[in-house]
């Protein structure tokens, strides 16, 4: 695992900022908008490529990023995004430590994470234009529920959602 330092939650945050300080982590807070409190589960996203993940999630997604561990390496170790009132976990994947891999690396994911929005179009046009797949284009937005599905360049699905007719 060389200078990297996975991050597994709350309980080892004491002990796993002591070895940061002393293994050359760093912590680069970007936003005081952290949830002092999350809900009981928050999904943490394999990739490979974290910083150009927080970059896509951003800039596709309207992402926040609340906060972010860098390995010595340069590679993500730990990332909070905040989506709306969501959070999301990131970090690069460490194939030699514990199979922690990416969904292209597993062929694929079987998880889909579900985004709610105004206009399910736009932003499954913005996903489309900065390299995410089509997995099903945008239904009717008559309908009650009008969905669209994309895979990410980072391999994770996200059902584009809207509810209520238009």
């Amino acid at each position: 695992m060389g200078a990297e330092l996975v991050w597994y939650g709350l309980v080892g945050l004491l002990p796993a900022l002591l070895l940061g300080v002393l293994l050359g982590t760093r912590i680069a807070r970007r936003s005081s908008d952290a949830a002092s409190s999350r809900p009981p589960v928050t999904p943490y996203l394999i990739v490979d490529g974290g910083a150009a993940a927080i970059d896509w999630y951003r800039d596709v997604f309207g992402a926040i990023e609340v906060n972010r561990w860098t390995g010595a390496a340069g590679r993500v170790a730990h990332a909070e995004l905040r989506i709306g009132e969501s959070s999301i976990f990131l970090g690069d994947e460490h194939v030699d430590y514990e199979d922690i891999h990416a969904p292209p690396r597993i062929g694929g994911s079987p998880v889909y994470l579900d985004l709610e929005t105004d206009d399910v179009a736009a932003l499954f046009d913005a996903a489309i234009g900065a390299g995410a797949t089509s997995i099903r284009a945008p239904t009717d937005p008559q309908l009650a529920v009008q969905s669209a599905k994309v895979r990410d360049p980072f391999g994770h699905i996200w059902l584009i959602t809207r509810s209520g007719g238009a």
